[in-house]
């Protein structure tokens, strides 16, 4: 495998390219999933090192990521599998979300009314407002809406106006969601969705292209990265501040993907075992960083137990799950 720098030709027609599938995939998962819980440790957190704070930057990056994978792996099976693939879909991926969901959900509310005297109608005041009840939970509520469209597009138009709907009903759903005063964490990140079904549907396509010439498509992407960011240094309009992460969270995949085909992904056991608990530590480490936050003044502690806690916990809870399906 030729080295990234430098090559001796911007032009190869002989160049290999790595595949993009589920093992090239995991590794990313797990990353993803330890990034998440670094995202949300520095916030309201006291003393926290400079290196562990620059992690609060990157949220919707890391989200639109993993929706990106969601995306494309959705489309990718569609693409290889045909209508066959549609065939108890709404049981087969919705029973992969919904029992992790649900027991995390329900258990949390539980543990508030019965321990702390919350109130259902509180957990109704705040999901109406945009806060779920389950901390950190809202990108399983934008999961299931994507399944459940993907679904119904994929049931009665072609692949193309398939992909054609879903971006257009993303831009409706980023209006709504504007329109109601939801946070901007609700559709900061969704695009990257789209870019998921999108880059499957031309993947061979893009594939046959990129071969021949890789550096000009990879510096290109490193580049428009590099300027939506300096435009978001230099934006001061919440709007378009907005609009420069979106797009930045759209198009970081594209560089993950491109990185990958050239450069293969790092076999580490430890990464592919926590990308196959990966949505699971999503949906745990919220709870876990309201109940050690009484340790706010020892991060190394409240760090090491957070991420433990939550590991451990989304183990658990996958194997109960895989019981439970």
């Amino acid at each position: 495998r030729s080295t990234l720098f430098p090559y001796t030709t911007l032009f190869r027609s002989s160049y290999s390219l790595n595949v993009f599938d589920i093992q090239n995939t995991l590794p990313i998962r797990g990353l993803l999933a330890i990034s998440i819980i670094l995202h949300h440790f520095p916030e309201n957190l006291s003393g926290t090192p400079n290196i562990l704070y620059q992690f609060k930057c990157w949220g919707t990056i890391i989200v639109g990521l993993f929706f990106f994978l969601s995306g494309y792996g959705l489309m990718t099976s569609l693409k290889y599998k045909g209508n066959k693939y549609l065939t108890n879909f709404i049981s087969h991926r919705f029973m992969k979300l919904l029992p992790a969901f649900l027991i995390m959900t329900f258990g949390y509310m539980l543990f508030k009314i019965i321990f702390q005297n919350y109130s259902v109608s509180f957990f109704i005041k705040n999901m109406v407002e945009g806060w779920p009840p389950l901390p950190l939970s809202w990108f399983i509520y934008t999961m299931l809406l994507y399944y459940l469209l993907f679904y119904i597009f994929a049931r009665i138009c072609t692949r193309k106006i398939m992909v054609l709907s879903l971006w257009l009903i993303s831009t409706a759903y980023c209006i709504i969601i504007h329109q109601i005063h939801w946070g901007n964490w609700w559709y900061l990140s969704i695009y990257a969705f789209n870019v998921g079904f999108t880059y499957s549907l031309y993947e061979d396509n893009i594939r046959r292209v990129f071969r021949y010439s890789p550096n000009i498509f990879l510096w290109t992407t490193y580049a428009i990265i590099g300027l939506l960011g300096f435009a978001i240094s230099k934006s001061n309009g919440s709007v378009f501040n907005s609009v420069f992460i979106l797009a930045i969270s759209s198009i970081t995949p594209l560089l993950i993907i491109e990185n990958v085909y050239i450069l293969g992904t790092y076999k580490s056991s430890t990464l592919v075992f926590l990308g196959k608990i990966s949505y699971e530590i999503y949906l745990v480490h919220g709870t876990f960083i309201e109940l050690f936050s009484t340790l706010n003044n020892h991060w190394l502690v409240f760090l090491i137990s957070l991420i433990i806690s939550s590991i451990t916990c989304a183990w658990i809870l996958r194997n109960i799950c895989k019981r439970i399906v």
